[in-house]
């Protein structure tokens, strides 16, 4: 019987080390966390205008016209910010699928463009990666840890891995629709009769995204031709795509609140992210 107890003994020890270990982490992960939040809010632009008016609707690509229409209510006030929570499955496989459930909370500013996404991944019972994800001033930044402690990836800077946190940035306005007006900074150019290209400019660097508009006029699909990909600790540029559906109207504006994103291979397309949002707040102009 002794063996008994020495195992009951010895997986209690075990938990209460992980619990200690996890208490540790998280109290540190809320402080990184909050350094970073504290930073996003020290930058602010001017705004050109603080609410929609559709006459600068005119001249923009037919698609484009009516998603903003149907997304947006006359004298809309603009988006200064927002915050949301997800809930879904991430998938942790480098050439297969391993979903694993995740958690997160994410801070967007539109002016100037930024956004902090804190992701909590459950790998194991008790085991949590909590990820970093975000676009500070004109910075991209990518830390994934496990515990909150162990850093498995730690990136930050301007260049390729600020292009790609940027697109994320543009493809996520489908939750924030303002931003996507050509007063906020967005040049819409028209492909055919359901897509057109969204390009913003951002602390020098300028990107393109191709918008899919579904036979509703809500947005469906965001495609990158070329988004760096972060393999081995270097950027490799691939194709990559979001798709949004479950819209409903918060705040005046029509949003989605389910979405997968998936990187494109030459053998198909990989899913990584699918999420839902539990809660978004917005902070409005005016």
């Amino acid at each position: 019987m002794l063996w008994i107890a020495f195992a009951i003994t010895s997986c209690i020890l075990l938990l209460a080390v992980g619990f200690a270990i996890d208490k540790m982490g998280f109290m540190f992960w809320r402080r990184n966390t909050e350094l970073l939040v504290n930073r996003l809010d020290r930058y602010n632009s001017p705004l050109a205008i603080t609410r929609f008016n559709q006459e600068e609707l005119q001249h923009l690509p037919p698609p484009v016209k009516t998603y903003l229409q149907l997304a947006l209510t006359p004298g809309q006030p603009i988006i200064l910010a927002s915050h949301c929570r997800h809930s879904g499955d991430f998938n942790l496989g480098k050439s297969g699928e391993r979903w694993k459930t995740f958690q997160s909370d994410q801070w967007f500013k539109t002016h100037p463009p930024g956004f902090i996404w804190n992701g909590c991944i459950s790998i194991l019972p008790g085991v949590c990666a909590r990820v970093h994800d975000a676009y500070i001033g004109g910075e991209g930044y990518l830390h994934a840890t496990i515990f909150g402690l162990k850093s498995v990836t730690n990136m930050h800077g301007r260049g390729d891995l600020a292009r790609s946190e940027l697109m994320r940035y543009l493809a996520e306005c489908a939750w924030n629709p303002t931003a996507l007006l050509p007063s906020q900074g967005v040049v819409w150019t028209p492909i055919d009769e359901n897509s057109a290209l969204a390009t913003l400019s951002c602390h020098g660097e300028s990107i393109s995204l191709i918008w899919g508009f579904d036979r509703l006029g809500h947005v469906s699909t965001v495609d990158a031709m070329e988004r760096p990909r972060t393999v081995n600790h270097r950027m490799e540029y691939t194709p990559w795509r979001g798709r949004f559906w479950n819209y409903v109207k918060r705040d005046g504006m029509v949003i989605p609140l389910d979405g997968d994103v998936a990187w494109i291979f030459p053998d198909g397309a990989q899913p990584y992210w699918r999420g839902h949002i539990d809660k978004i707040d917005y902070t409005f102009a005016d």
